[in-house]
């Protein structure tokens, strides 16, 4: 129901643009790393938080300058200062505090909670889509998020 849910959220719009396909791969790459990272998470035994989330971040930014090395390459002299405080502000604030929020919520739930929850995700986009940028929902979209609900409601509710 999930994922049917999520689809019909995610659907083509009739616009017929390939890119579609390869941003479906590109998330299910996202996921399979997602996967990963929630694995581990609850894997990791000894470590709390604030370490876990640094290490994390750390490994990430790490990684990151590798992809931009090799594809674009570093240009640092072409930052401004204002670029480099706002780029420091969103890797911090945005980044870290978010990442110890969320590594701090998941070792305090289940792996199969967590999996559900994530579903939650594309339907927070398409409501402040909605809300803020002010694109319309179709009749599809709307009935995609009622079964991605659903299904998150079923699978947290106690079983019996």
């Amino acid at each position: 129901m999930a994922i049917f849910g999520l689809f019909l959220i995610v659907q083509s719009q009739g616009t017929g643009d390939s890119k579609h396909f390869i941003g479906i791969v590109y998330s299910l790459i996202a996921a399979c790393f997602y996967t990963a990272l929630t694995f581990t998470n609850k894997c990791i035994c000894g470590l709390k938080e604030p370490e876990n989330t640094i290490i994390q971040l750390s490994l990430a930014a790490f990684f990151l300058c590798f992809y931009i090395l090799g594809t674009t390459g570093f240009q640092v002299m072409t930052l401004s200062f204002k670029s480099v405080l706002l780029l420091m502000t969103l890797g911090i604030v945005h980044a870290g505090v978010g990442f110890l929020l969320f590594f701090w919520g998941m070792s305090k739930l289940k792996g199969q909670s967590i999996a559900i929850l994530s579903y939650i995700a594309p339907l927070t986009s398409l409501v402040i889509s909605t809300m803020i940028i002010g694109e319309k929902m179709t009749h599809l979209q709307i009935i995609g998020a009622v079964l991605l609900l659903g299904s998150t409601l079923l699978s947290e509710l106690e079983k019996e």
